[in-house]
């Protein structure tokens, strides 16, 4: 016992030790007399005034083996910082030897978060307004001025939740002779901070250049392996008093819409809004009326056949997007996408003392369901209308270490309820060692009404599963224990769910399960023979009917690889034995592969390869087949032009590429024309083979900020059993709209 309590003293010394003995930097921000023009060319004279930083930045990675750790960047950066009033501002100068290496595809303000996926140049800011805790804004801008922004919670060491903003921030960048140029301004009423009395944040400045190592990011503040990097980033000091933010953010919209069907025309205007009213910089409340929940990027096509679970689609509504992170927990227990179609929504986010505290909730005019059983999950809409309402809070007991509560609950006004209790939290054991845990309680009871939902004739735990009033208890728990260190990442973890547990406000496709397993990832840099990275990654996981019968093992090893020139690899291939409806399928296997390439400056491909033995669900009987699923894409940039190509496919047969058993197919080809950065046109087609549908979305945008904006835009729907069959199109439905919105601040 006593070598025992010696070693883990130890060990907190020599981490205390470290800790001590690594000092961040500081600097003060100047004040500005005026403001700068935001054109990018950094020759107004407030920045002159600017506290200019201009020491090497350096390779900090710290994700995995990296033989270049702690090496100067091979481009030089300068950057310049000041504020006033208003706003935050700064400005950065990149020198490059070689401009013709600069990579900016990305030119439109409307799709910003596309600045990463085409590996452009980028310059980068992680801002930590509260100082105490492991969170902050990331900004990352392209040499086009073109900006990204999301909002980082570190979940354990190197795991982070995220939230893609859209918030207004007002950038501009310019490619010169032998440098490119940035400039940046930050409303302080777009950052979320605790007092008007600023005395120091914390923060990072970083620089991205893809064709001189695509992994590394190249950061001002140095950094240690196994340690968080909200550890060290710097202390910016303002000693000052700023205004207070302006009460209310007000953004109406209009609508005027015209469907054309084939057989009515029906003329629709709509006008509602949504509102910000700020009690302080840090507690805000979000309501609408009416709100546009409407999406202008239409979702991405997903194949639908022989499957078991529900789709699921990324948010995308504003509405939902700011502090989505906050209000989700380590079981999907919520879904911001079952708040389908509010007449109304509201929401509240901030802290009062150490406690975080968030509230959704909406009337929701068509209230979807989705309903889990041990085998499979159905996804149902309807024209109920219902009501959700959403409640989280989170304590920090200390660093690295929360407590998290969360409840949900779903009325149906029709009668049925879905309520929920849960508690869930993390703490970490000697700064590389984590655990995460969540308990959970529901309480369902369902709606009366079995033509909604008639239950295939699936019972559970004596009850039936078709909407008939029925009333039932259920529970869930997670618990995680993981390290992750320079050399590997580990995790362990069970978790369960009862057969009657529910939660109509998540996503939620399975239940009636225990489950045992863990990962583990080793990341390696090798910087030689043309590899830049290789990473092998063991997967183990067994699962039973909760606590009872074992139903299904997986086995699964995978190696990705990172290749110079921009070029990325990875094989996998994978064994599970399943127990399904009273019998096992034994040696299924799988074998996959991808690639993508971004080597040249115009043209990104890349393709993703599976093929496997599994089950037919849907065959009587039941029996074991072959499926072959290839995804291909790729994006052409040419000036102001860019073409964008996604083709899917999934086939299954019951011999060896005998004749097919599914065959369903999905293409989109998306074309667009960058006017200006705020000013564009694109064009998306889609076809889905499952329903013979081809939508064609024209869509002209102005987006002078991301929350003022025009639209012109249509959908026109056509169907055809053969797709290369032009002629072949019957016209079944049209939208056209016009979408005018307008941000006042008051």
């Amino acid at each position: 016992m006593r070598i025992s309590i010696v070693s883990i003293v130890g060990s907190l010394l020599f981490v205390n030790k470290m800790l001590i003995s690594f000092t961040a930097p500081e600097f003060k921000a100047n004040r500005f007399s005026q403001p700068p023009v935001i054109d990018g060319y950094l020759n107004d004279p407030c920045w002159d005034e600017a506290t200019r930083i201009d020491k090497d930045f350096r390779n900090w990675g710290v994700c995995g083996y990296n033989p270049d750790y702690g090496k100067i960047a091979p481009v030089r950066t300068v950057v310049l910082v000041g504020y006033d009033n208003e706003n935050l501002y700064f400005g950065f100068i990149c020198y490059e030897p070689e401009m013709d290496k600069i990579r900016a595809k990305v030119k439109n303000q409307n799709r910003p978060w596309e600045i990463s996926r085409y590996n452009d140049d980028m310059v980068g800011i992680v801002l930590n307004t509260f100082v105490e805790r492991k969170e902050g804004y990331w900004i990352y801008v392209n040499p086009n001025g073109i900006y990204s922004v999301g909002y980082l919670i570190e979940k354990k060491l190197y795991e982070y939740d995220v939230d893609i903003l859209n918030i207004p921030f007002f950038t501009a960048g310019k490619i010169l002779d032998t440098i490119w140029t940035v400039e940046i301004q930050i409303p302080f009423q777009s950052l979320r901070f605790p007092s008007t009395y600023i005395d120091y944040w914390r923060i990072d400045f970083s620089r991205h250049s893809p064709t001189r190592d695509e992994l590394t990011y190249y950061h001002w503040v140095p950094r240690q392996r196994g340690i968080s990097e909200y550890t060290y980033l710097a202390r910016m000091y303002i000693n000052d008093k700023i205004y207070g933010p302006k009460r209310l953010e007000f953004l109406p919209y209009v609508i005027n819409g015209l469907t054309v069907d084939t057989t009515s025309n029906d003329c629709k205007f709509k006008i509602g809004f949504n509102a910000k009213y700020f009690l302080n910089y840090n507690n805000i409340i979000d309501f609408s009326f009416f709100p546009d929940f409407s999406q202008i990027e239409t979702d991405a096509p997903q194949i639908d056949v022989n499957t078991t679970s529900a789709l699921y689609y990324e948010e995308k509504r504003p509405f939902f997007l700011e502090r989505k992170a906050f209000f989700e927990t380590p079981l999907l227990v919520f879904y911001s996408r079952m708040i389908n179609d509010p007449f109304g929504a509201i929401k509240y986010t901030g802290s009062i003392k150490d406690h975080s505290i968030g509230y959704i909730g909406g009337i929701d005019r068509h209230t979807p369901f989705i309903i889990p059983f041990s085998e499979r999950g159905f996804s149902i809409a309807s024209d109920k209308v219902g009501t959700s309402n959403i409640l989280r809070l989170k304590k920090n007991l200390f660093v690295d270490t929360y407590f998290g509560f969360l409840t949900t609950d779903r009325e149906i006004i029709e009668g049925g309820f879905n309520r929920l209790l849960g508690v869930d939290g993390i703490f970490t054991i000697l700064s590389n060692n984590s655990v995460r845990y969540q308990g959970l309680l529901s309480w369902t009871k369902e709606p009366p009404d079995t033509m909604l939902f008639g239950g295939y004739g699936i019972d559970f735990s004596n009850h039936t599963a078709r909407f008939d009033g029925e009333e039932f208890y259920g529970q869930g728990f997670f618990v995680e224990v993981g390290r992750k260190d320079k050399y590997l990442s580990l995790n362990c973890y069970v978790e369960g769910l009862s057969p009657t547990f529910r939660a109509d406000n998540g996503y939620i496709s399975y239940n009636d399960y225990t489950k045992f397993g863990f990962n583990a990832s080793s990341p390696y840099g090798i910087k030689r023979y043309c590899v830049e990275k290789i990473t092998p990654e063991i997967k183990f996981e067994q699962s039973h009917r909760y606590f009872g019968q074992k139903t299904e093992v997986s086995r699964r090893g995978s190696l990705s690889t990172s290749f110079k020139y921009l070029i990325t690899t990875s094989l996998s291939y994978q064994m599970v034995d399943k127990f399904y409806r009273d019998m096992w399928f034994n040696d299924m296997w799988s074998y996959s592969a991808s690639l993508s390439s971004y080597t040249l400056k115009f043209l990104s491909i890349g393709m993703f390869l599976n093929y496997g033995r599994s089950i037919n669900y849907y065959s009587t009987p039941l029996s074991l087949g072959y499926n072959l699923y290839p995804y291909f894409w790729f994006d052409y940039n040419f000036g102001p032009v860019s073409i964008g190509a996604k083709y899917y496919q999934y086939l299954f047969w019951s011999q060896k590429f005998g004749e097919w058993i599914y065959n369903q197919k999905t293409f989109e080809l998306n074309l667009s024309y960058t006017f200006t950065r705020f000013m564009g046109f694109r064009v998306i087609g889609q076809y889905n083979s499952s329903n013979k549908n081809l939508l064609i979305a024209p869509l002209f945008s102005f987006t002078p900020t991301p929350l003022t904006l025009f639209y012109l835009g249509a959908n026109h729907n056509f169907n055809n059993e053969t797709p290369l069959d032009i002629g072949g199109y019957e016209h079944t439905k049209s939208q056209i709209f016009l979408k005018v919105q307008y941000l006042f601040r008051h």
